[in-house]
């Protein structure tokens, strides 16, 4: 005979509501899964702002603004890309370099005037050999870069006509180059301009695969190699004579988010010589950016430019350095490569893949919220001088 459920013990009672939700659990799991679904794909669709929002507000006391980004190389798959894509490689960035004073990066390739069987018997042994055109360093002229650094491990693949083509081509293009020159004294000269009354100087130095082969000397054209004995004094003279010093380093391990101890160790001795911001790349992602004695380090910027195929050799961005009287502002310009173009990201997901990469900090903790601020599509940060 069936008991009525009133009469029924607490065991019994236990068991009946185990079979009931046993029943409906299947049909709760897809809807939870649906909605779950739903709104992950919501979020990742979700712009923080619109597109093309309000124009960076500089501030009438700003002094000085510069744009600094990764590896561009426009060789190899870049070439490929048809005429209408080629032409408008920076078009996405252009607008923000249009927004500061100076725009430096770091070429990741020689440019090549000729057949290249004529410089196979000077080139490295390795099995990746870049290179690009001279229209290559136009195209960077025309984006609006002021300089750009040469000391990498790239820079010599194609020996010695490579590295005369290359310094020739830019010099053509009266675009200034760092890190680079037909031998260590013209390789170690520091880029000095004038901003707004104010003084900058530029250099350069790669640590990445360095060899003898690679490395300027008084008699062999090459790069600068990251030596104490080369950057210690070459930033102390800079310093004396600049009132902001940049510093760019081809260094870390590629393909890796993390700052190594070498890097750190390096990048503090760069700063204690003097240096104000050090532009960092190499490793082809993003490495998290600190800031020491007031000095800016961004470890690695990524790639810029480059026909790589991972998601995160795509994750990139613009950092703007803002400089007044009072304070340092970094902006962060979350970018993505897409057919080897740099492109503004406005998807939320993505920005903060790229803000936590740079910063270190979980995006919505709050030692982050402490330190860094969400305005439309970038990322701020103000440093008090």
């Amino acid at each position: 005979m069936k008991k009525n459920k009133q009469s029924w013990n607490r065991k019994e009672r236990h068991l009946d509501r185990m079979k009931r939700h046993k029943k409906h659990s299947l049909r709760d799991s897809v809807i939870t899964l649906v909605l779950v679904i739903a709104a992950v794909a919501v979020y990742q669709l979700l712009p923080s702002g619109q597109p093309g929002a309000a124009p960076v507000d500089t501030g009438a006391d700003e002094e000085l603004s510069i744009s600094l980004t990764g590896d561009m190389m426009l060789g190899r798959f870049v070439e490929n890309l048809d005429e209408e894509e080629a032409a408008d490689t920076f078009a996405e960035a252009k607008p923000l370099f249009e927004e500061t004073d100076l725009v430096t990066g770091n070429f990741e390739n020689p440019v090549v005037n000729g057949d290249l069987e004529n410089y196979e018997e000077d080139s490295l042994d390795k099995s990746v050999k870049l290179h690009t055109g001279p229209e290559s360093v136009k195209k960077l002229k025309d984006a609006g870069f002021t300089n750009v650094n040469l000391a990498n491990n790239h820079l010599s693949d194609y020996g010695t006509n490579g590295v005369f083509d290359t310094l020739e081509t830019f010099n053509e293009q009266e675009l200034e180059t760092v890190g680079a020159g037909i031998n260590i004294d013209e390789a170690r000269e520091v880029q000095y301009e004038e901003v707004n009354g104010l003084t900058v100087a530029t250099l350069g130095f790669n640590d990445a695969y360095m060899t003898e082969e690679r490395e300027a000397t008084t008699y062999q054209e090459g790069v600068v190699p990251m030596k104490a004995e080369y950057f210690v004094p070459d930033i102390r003279e800079a310093e004396a004579n600049a009132d902001v010093v940049i510093v760019h380093a081809h260094w870390g391990e590629e393909y890796d988010n993390s700052v190594h101890p070498r890097q750190r160790e390096l990048a503090h001795a760069m700063v204690e010589a003097g240096a104000d911001v050090i532009a960092g790349h190499h490793p082809h992602v993003l490495q998290p950016i600190e800031v020491h004695d007031d000095a800016v380090i961004a470890y690695s910027l990524g790639n810029f430019v480059f026909d790589q195929g991972w998601s995160m050799t795509k994750e990139t961005a613009v950092l703007q350095y803002r400089l007044s009287e009072e304070e340092i502002k970094l902006e962060i310009h979350p970018m993505y490569i897409e057919e080897a173009q740099p492109r503004q990201v406005t998807n939320r997901y993505r920005q903060d893949k790229i803000y936590s990469q740079l910063t270190e900090e979980f995006i919505y903790g709050s030692s982050f919220t402490e330190e860094w601020d969400r305005e439309d599509d970038k990322l701020t940060k103000t440093i008090e001088r």
